[in-house]
Protein backbone atom coordinates (compact mmCIF):
# COMPACT_ATOMS: atom_id res chain seq x y z
CA UNK A 1 0.00 0.00 0.00
CA UNK A 2 0.91 4.06 -0.24
CA UNK A 3 2.69 5.46 1.99
CA UNK A 4 1.00 8.41 3.69
CA UNK A 5 2.03 11.60 5.09
CA UNK A 6 1.94 10.17 8.61
CA UNK A 7 4.20 7.43 7.71
CA UNK A 8 6.37 9.57 6.56
CA UNK A 9 6.20 11.88 9.33
CA UNK A 10 6.80 8.85 11.56
CA UNK A 11 9.87 7.51 9.91
CA UNK A 12 11.79 10.99 10.20
CA UNK A 13 11.34 10.93 13.54
CA UNK A 14 12.71 7.59 14.06
CA UNK A 15 15.70 8.26 11.64
CA UNK A 16 16.11 12.13 13.14
CA UNK A 17 15.26 12.24 16.77
CA UNK A 18 15.16 16.00 18.99
CA UNK A 19 17.92 16.43 20.72
CA UNK A 20 16.48 17.24 24.78
CA UNK A 21 19.44 17.93 26.35
CA UNK A 22 23.23 17.72 25.74
CA UNK A 23 25.48 16.17 28.24
CA UNK A 24 29.10 16.12 29.10
CA UNK A 25 30.71 13.45 30.54
CA UNK A 26 34.17 12.84 31.73
CA UNK A 27 35.29 16.86 31.28
CA UNK A 28 37.35 17.10 35.04
CA UNK A 29 39.33 19.71 33.78
CA UNK A 30 37.24 22.44 31.52
CA UNK A 31 33.78 23.24 32.61
CA UNK A 32 30.50 22.44 30.96
CA UNK A 33 29.24 25.76 30.49
CA UNK A 34 33.01 26.40 28.48
CA UNK A 35 32.54 23.28 26.78
CA UNK A 36 28.98 24.61 25.37
CA UNK A 37 30.42 27.79 24.27
CA UNK A 38 32.46 25.97 21.89
CA UNK A 39 29.69 24.16 19.80
CA UNK A 40 26.87 25.20 18.32
CA UNK A 41 24.51 22.21 18.75
CA UNK A 42 21.24 22.88 20.47
CA UNK A 43 18.81 21.61 22.40
CA UNK A 44 15.03 21.01 21.06
CA UNK A 45 16.13 20.70 17.42
CA UNK A 46 16.62 17.95 15.26
CA UNK A 47 19.87 15.63 15.53
CA UNK A 48 22.08 16.08 13.12
CA UNK A 49 24.74 13.55 13.45
CA UNK A 50 27.35 14.90 10.53
CA UNK A 51 26.68 18.47 12.73
CA UNK A 52 28.19 16.32 16.15
CA UNK A 53 30.84 14.74 14.25
CA UNK A 54 32.00 18.32 13.24
CA UNK A 55 31.27 19.62 16.67
CA UNK A 56 33.32 17.07 18.61
CA UNK A 57 36.12 17.69 16.28
CA UNK A 58 36.27 21.86 17.26
CA UNK A 59 36.01 20.34 20.79
CA UNK A 60 39.37 17.72 20.23
CA UNK A 61 41.03 21.32 18.54
CA UNK A 62 40.15 23.10 21.54
CA UNK A 63 41.21 20.38 24.21
CA UNK A 64 44.72 19.97 21.84
CA UNK A 65 45.12 23.84 22.41
CA UNK A 66 44.60 23.52 26.25
CA UNK A 67 47.32 20.84 26.32
CA UNK A 68 45.25 17.49 26.06
CA UNK A 69 47.01 16.08 23.21
CA UNK A 70 45.57 12.44 23.97
CA UNK A 71 42.27 13.66 24.18
CA UNK A 72 39.48 11.15 22.59
CA UNK A 73 36.00 12.50 21.78
CA UNK A 74 33.40 9.98 21.44
CA UNK A 75 29.33 10.15 21.51
CA UNK A 76 26.18 8.47 22.66
CA UNK A 77 22.51 8.64 22.20
CA UNK A 78 19.91 7.92 25.24
CA UNK A 79 16.25 7.78 24.56
CA UNK A 80 14.58 9.68 27.11
CA UNK A 81 10.96 9.28 25.09
CA UNK A 82 9.35 8.74 21.92
CA UNK A 83 11.39 10.46 19.19
CA UNK A 84 13.19 12.47 21.49
CA UNK A 85 17.32 11.64 23.27
CA UNK A 86 19.49 12.95 25.56
CA UNK A 87 22.89 13.90 23.11
CA UNK A 88 25.73 12.41 25.55
CA UNK A 89 29.60 14.19 24.47
CA UNK A 90 31.77 11.49 26.29
CA UNK A 91 35.40 12.96 26.73
CA UNK A 92 38.51 11.09 27.49
CA UNK A 93 40.66 14.10 28.81
CA UNK A 94 44.11 12.20 29.13
CA UNK A 95 46.55 13.95 30.93
CA UNK A 96 48.14 17.34 29.75
CA UNK A 97 51.53 16.73 27.20
CA UNK A 98 54.03 19.25 27.28
CA UNK A 99 56.09 20.88 24.72
CA UNK A 100 59.92 19.01 25.57
CA UNK A 101 61.56 20.43 22.58
CA UNK A 102 61.39 23.00 19.44
CA UNK A 103 64.11 22.15 16.20
CA UNK A 104 64.34 23.32 13.42
CA UNK A 105 65.21 21.56 10.16
CA UNK A 106 67.22 23.25 6.75
CA UNK A 107 67.89 26.56 8.47
CA UNK A 108 71.24 27.23 7.45
CA UNK A 109 71.93 31.06 7.73
CA UNK A 110 69.94 31.37 11.25
CA UNK A 111 70.57 29.48 14.34
CA UNK A 112 67.91 28.04 16.27
CA UNK A 113 67.99 29.63 19.04
CA UNK A 114 67.43 32.72 17.24
CA UNK A 115 64.32 31.15 15.74
CA UNK A 116 62.95 29.66 18.78
CA UNK A 117 62.50 33.95 19.85
CA UNK A 118 60.59 34.31 17.04
CA UNK A 119 57.43 32.32 17.70
CA UNK A 120 55.20 32.21 20.42
CA UNK A 121 55.12 28.66 21.41
CA UNK A 122 57.51 27.64 23.99
CA UNK A 123 58.81 24.77 25.76
CA UNK A 124 57.89 23.57 28.82
CA UNK A 125 59.66 25.54 31.41
CA UNK A 126 59.57 26.12 35.37
CA UNK A 127 56.85 29.29 35.26
CA UNK A 128 54.69 27.44 32.54
CA UNK A 129 52.30 27.10 34.88
CA UNK A 130 51.48 31.11 35.41
CA UNK A 131 52.11 32.01 31.59
CA UNK A 132 50.29 28.76 30.50
CA UNK A 133 52.65 28.36 27.61
CA UNK A 134 54.54 25.13 27.50
CA UNK A 135 51.34 23.25 25.67
CA UNK A 136 50.60 22.70 21.89
CA UNK A 137 48.17 25.34 20.29
CA UNK A 138 46.96 24.72 16.89
CA UNK A 139 46.19 27.97 16.10
CA UNK A 140 49.20 29.44 17.47
CA UNK A 141 51.86 27.13 15.59
CA UNK A 142 49.93 28.01 12.68
CA UNK A 143 50.69 31.82 13.14
CA UNK A 144 54.50 30.75 14.30
CA UNK A 145 54.88 29.44 10.88
CA UNK A 146 54.14 32.05 9.22
CA UNK A 147 56.00 34.59 11.50
CA UNK A 148 58.77 32.45 10.53
CA UNK A 149 58.38 32.45 6.80
CA UNK A 150 57.95 36.47 7.19
CA UNK A 151 61.18 36.64 9.67
CA UNK A 152 63.20 35.10 7.01
CA UNK A 153 61.26 37.21 4.16
CA UNK A 154 62.18 40.00 5.58
CA UNK A 155 65.94 38.69 5.63
CA UNK A 156 66.24 38.67 1.83
CA UNK A 157 64.46 34.89 1.74
CA UNK A 158 61.96 35.85 -0.74
CA UNK A 159 61.14 32.22 -1.83
CA UNK A 160 61.27 30.58 2.21
CA UNK A 161 58.89 28.29 2.43
CA UNK A 162 58.24 26.79 6.25
CA UNK A 163 56.06 23.95 6.07
CA UNK A 164 52.94 23.20 8.50
CA UNK A 165 54.97 21.94 11.73
CA UNK A 166 54.99 18.30 12.53
CA UNK A 167 54.33 17.01 16.23
CA UNK A 168 55.60 14.45 17.71
CA UNK A 169 54.64 12.05 20.90
CA UNK A 170 57.55 11.16 22.77
CA UNK A 171 58.04 7.51 23.85
CA UNK A 172 56.78 8.63 27.33
CA UNK A 173 53.45 10.37 26.28
CA UNK A 174 54.25 12.76 28.44
CA UNK A 175 55.88 14.84 26.24
CA UNK A 176 55.73 16.66 23.09
CA UNK A 177 58.76 17.60 19.91
CA UNK A 178 57.84 20.04 17.48
CA UNK A 179 59.79 20.06 13.89
CA UNK A 180 59.74 23.14 11.38
CA UNK A 181 60.84 22.13 8.13
CA UNK A 182 62.27 25.76 6.72
CA UNK A 183 63.40 25.12 2.70
CA UNK A 184 64.95 28.68 2.70
CA UNK A 185 65.76 29.43 -0.84
CA UNK A 186 68.37 32.18 -2.15
CA UNK A 187 69.30 35.27 -0.63
CA UNK A 188 68.23 37.98 -2.67
CA UNK A 189 69.89 42.22 -2.15
CA UNK A 190 68.42 45.30 -3.39
CA UNK A 191 69.66 46.71 -6.70
CA UNK A 192 67.89 49.74 -7.23
CA UNK A 193 65.22 51.42 -5.98
CA UNK A 194 63.53 54.25 -8.87
CA UNK A 195 60.18 56.84 -8.59
CA UNK A 196 58.04 57.33 -11.46
CA UNK A 197 55.00 59.02 -11.94
CA UNK A 198 56.29 61.43 -8.80
CA UNK A 199 54.88 64.97 -10.39
CA UNK A 200 54.23 66.86 -7.02
CA UNK A 201 57.49 65.61 -5.28
CA UNK A 202 61.06 66.06 -6.64
CA UNK A 203 62.68 62.01 -7.30
CA UNK A 204 65.53 63.38 -4.72
CA UNK A 205 62.72 64.47 -2.49
CA UNK A 206 61.41 61.06 -1.85
CA UNK A 207 64.90 59.09 -1.86
CA UNK A 208 65.52 61.53 1.09
CA UNK A 209 62.54 59.52 2.75
CA UNK A 210 63.34 56.36 2.11
CA UNK A 211 65.52 53.84 4.08
CA UNK A 212 66.60 51.16 1.77
CA UNK A 213 69.39 51.39 -0.68
CA UNK A 214 70.95 49.65 -3.20
CA UNK A 215 73.11 47.03 -1.77
CA UNK A 216 70.84 46.45 0.86
CA UNK A 217 69.35 43.25 1.74
CA UNK A 218 65.76 43.01 1.08
CA UNK A 219 63.26 43.26 3.29
CA UNK A 220 59.51 43.48 3.12
CA UNK A 221 58.42 45.24 6.10
CA UNK A 222 61.45 48.00 5.37
CA UNK A 223 59.83 48.76 1.56
CA UNK A 224 56.42 48.91 3.28
CA UNK A 225 57.79 51.49 5.85
CA UNK A 226 59.19 53.56 3.15
CA UNK A 227 56.02 53.48 1.11
CA UNK A 228 54.47 54.54 4.41
CA UNK A 229 56.49 57.59 4.29
CA UNK A 230 55.77 58.45 0.75
CA UNK A 231 52.22 58.06 1.73
CA UNK A 232 52.17 60.53 4.83
CA UNK A 233 54.68 62.75 2.80
CA UNK A 234 51.67 62.91 -0.21
CA UNK A 235 48.48 63.47 2.95
CA UNK A 236 51.22 66.53 4.50
CA UNK A 237 50.92 68.49 1.42
CA UNK A 238 47.45 67.98 1.13
CA UNK A 239 47.23 65.25 -1.45
CA UNK A 240 45.59 63.07 0.36
CA UNK A 241 43.89 60.69 -2.72
CA UNK A 242 47.33 60.32 -4.06
CA UNK A 243 49.21 56.80 -3.51
CA UNK A 244 52.56 55.04 -4.26
CA UNK A 245 52.65 51.40 -4.92
CA UNK A 246 56.12 49.87 -4.52
CA UNK A 247 56.89 47.82 -8.26
CA UNK A 248 58.80 44.86 -7.42
CA UNK A 249 60.93 43.03 -10.26
CA UNK A 250 63.20 39.90 -9.47
CA UNK A 251 66.33 38.56 -11.29
CA UNK A 252 66.82 35.08 -10.21
CA UNK A 253 70.21 35.43 -12.02
CA UNK A 254 71.91 38.16 -9.88
CA UNK A 255 69.86 37.03 -7.09
CA UNK A 256 68.48 40.74 -7.06
CA UNK A 257 65.52 42.48 -6.75
CA UNK A 258 64.61 46.40 -8.29
CA UNK A 259 61.81 48.32 -6.11
CA UNK A 260 59.93 51.20 -8.45
CA UNK A 261 57.55 53.37 -6.51
CA UNK A 262 54.72 54.58 -8.62
CA UNK A 263 53.43 57.15 -8.00
CA UNK A 264 49.70 58.07 -8.87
Amino acid sequence: RSRGLGDVYKRQVKERPWIKRIVFEGNKSIKTETLKDKIDLKEKTFLDRGAVKENLAKLDQYYQGEGFYLVAMDYRLEEVEAGWVDLHIVIQEGKKVKINRIIFSGNEHFKGRTLRKEIMTKTYGLFSFLSKKGFLNREVLENDRIRLQNFYMDRGFIHCVVSEPQVELDQDKKHLTLRFFIQEGDLFTVEDISMTGNLILSTEDLQKMIRVRAGDIYSRSEISRDLARITDAYGERGYLTSEAFPMISEDADTKTISVNYLSL
